[in-house]
């Protein structure tokens, strides 16, 4: 799990894993980093 969501959220937060698998989506779909990093951001 990503440790910026880890550390803002907790791992029993129920939105988490959700936000977790989004942005490994887009990792995995070669986004930048700079996306990935606004992304995790605004949602948080």
């Amino acid at each position: 799990m990503d440790p910026v969501i880890v550390q803002q959220l907790g791992r029993g937060h129920p939105l988490a894993v959700h936000l977790d698998d989004f942005l490994t989506d887009l990792k995995n779909a070669n986004a930048s980093p700079q996306p990935l990093r606004a992304y995790r951001g605004d949602l948080l």
